[in-house]
């Protein structure tokens, strides 16, 4: 399933977390693209935005971008 990165369309919104408990944290977060965060598309109460990398929150609470891998080559 496809993912969403969306945030409140205001600051101070509270938006209901589909299936669980708690709000949609006022700087964003990635959501599995349901039925339930295209009514809230539609409806206004959140907005769709592209995330800095340093800002990115998933769904797991962590980074998904790759990580790099910090070996040098020595000669």
């Amino acid at each position: 399933m496809s993912h969403l990165f969306v945030k409140p369309s205001r600051p101070g919104l509270k938006v209901h977390l589909e299936n669980k408990p708690g709000f949609l944290p006022d700087d964003g977060q990635e959501v599995e693209q349901t039925i339930y965060w295209v009514r809230r598309l539609k409806d206004g109460s959140v907005v769709e935005y592209k995330p800095t990398r340093s800002s990115r929150q998933t769904l797991s609470g962590t980074d998904s971008a790759p990580k790099s891998d910090k070996t040098s080559n020595k000669e």
